[in-house]
């Protein structure tokens, strides 16, 4: 079971692994949850530019997008594939749409942006309703409120990334 980190910025050793420990936290809740092991992950963080080409050439989807899931497993296989986050996606939208209305900071929406390409991977989908999208937040949620995650790790991270 393996964790691997991608970063266009350098990172340093000890925060990368402090970071890997913080993720491996809800990767392990999740796996719990579903009864379903993993055997890797690999979670990237890129530019607008590459996301935006991930999203159009994998996804026929236009635009640029805080978080894409690839899964490589079968339905009865371990857990493979990657999350591939774009943090300046995530912090844009977070200023621009939550900052004012939510009482949640921006390392809790970086963290639930990759919770959820995480909870993809395990099989979690939804369409774009109001409803189903409600569903995908209220379990990100409920995940964030019971695993103990060092938020300073979190902002750490996220201020090597700007």
């Amino acid at each position: 079971m393996s964790l691997e980190i991608i970063c266009e910025q350098k990172i340093e050793s000890s925060l990368n692994k402090q970071f890997k420990i913080e993720i491996k936290k809800s990767i392990e809740f999740v796996k719990k949850e579903n009864n379903r092991d993993y055997d890797w992950i690999c979670l990237s963080f890129v530019n607008e530019d590459k996301i935006k080409h991930l999203n159009k050439n994998f996804l026929n989807h236009e635009g640029t997008t805080d978080v894409l899931s690839f899964p490589y497993h079968e339905e009865n296989q371990k857990i493979q594939g990657d999350v591939i986050c774009c943090h300046s996606y995530i912090a844009s939208y977070y200023l621009e749409n939550l900052q004012q209305k939510n009482e949640k900071n921006l390392s809790w929406h970086f963290y639930e942006t990759i919770l959820h390409g995480i909870l993809h991977l395990f099989g979690l989908q939804h369409d774009y309703t109001k409803e189903s999208l409600q569903k995908v937040y209220q379990k990100q949620f409920q995940i964030l409120n019971q695993i103990n995650i060092q938020w300073e790790i979190i902002d750490e991270f996220i201020s090597t990334m700007e």
